[in-house]
């Protein structure tokens, strides 16, 4: 009985040796924070994401891609951990970032995570950019109708904020003034009547 035994396990052997053994890729898991174009005021950021380990017990290592929005590819692999947690300070201020992550488990079997993260750096609150006036040009004058007033478009470098113009005009040298606010074209028509 004892050599039958010892000669199924040697032949289960023989026979099990010869075929592939086939590595599972890690679970599926998500991005936590920074993600949803969450505004951050540090360069310093910290990346978290799940452990949902892997279906074979390997230890995983996870790798963070980070693109910022000046560049059309991501950069990486940067992190190369096995926590699910990763700290880095990023260079570029009033910039959009995107990130994913990938986690490899010791045979070489990766999963990517299911979503990416996005987020801005605005460290400091600033203004608009300058611009110019285009119509009327300066010194025209017009005492009835409809006036077109056209400006140059201007850019905010804080990167989720957005633009909206006001127009302040007067009919009578500043005595008085009429605004139009929240405008968000580059230009406006207003009517002038004048008074009989």
């Amino acid at each position: 009985m004892k050599k039958t035994f010892f000669l199924i396990i040697t032949l289960l052997l023989i026979f099990t040796a010869g075929m592939p053994i086939y590595a599972n890729p890690p679970n599926a898991f998500d991005i936590i924070s920074p993600k949803d174009l969450v505004e951050l005021s540090s360069k310093t950021v910290m990346f978290q994401y799940e452990d949902k380990g892997d279906p074979d017990g390997d230890t995983l290592t996870y790798h963070i891609w980070i693109r910022n929005y000046k560049n059309e590819y991501y950069s990486g692999p940067f992190g190369n951990t096995t926590s699910n947690t990763f700290q880095t300070v990023l260079q570029d201020d009033n910039m959009k970032y995107s990130w994913y992550v990938i986690a490899e488990d010791t045979s070489g079997e990766t999963t990517t995570s299911t979503n990416t993260g996005t987020f801005a750096i605005n460290i400091v609150e600033e203004t608009p950019l300058p611009f110019d006036l285009i119509l009327p040009e300066d010194g025209s004058q017009q005492e009835t109708g409809t006036i077109i007033l056209e400006w140059e478009k201007t850019t905010d470098p804080d990167p989720l904020d957005t633009i909206a113009y006001t127009v302040n005009y007067s009919t009578d040298g500043w005595n008085s003034r009429t605004a139009i606010p929240n405008i968000n074209d580059t230009a406006t028509a207003i009517s002038i009547l004048k008074d009989n």
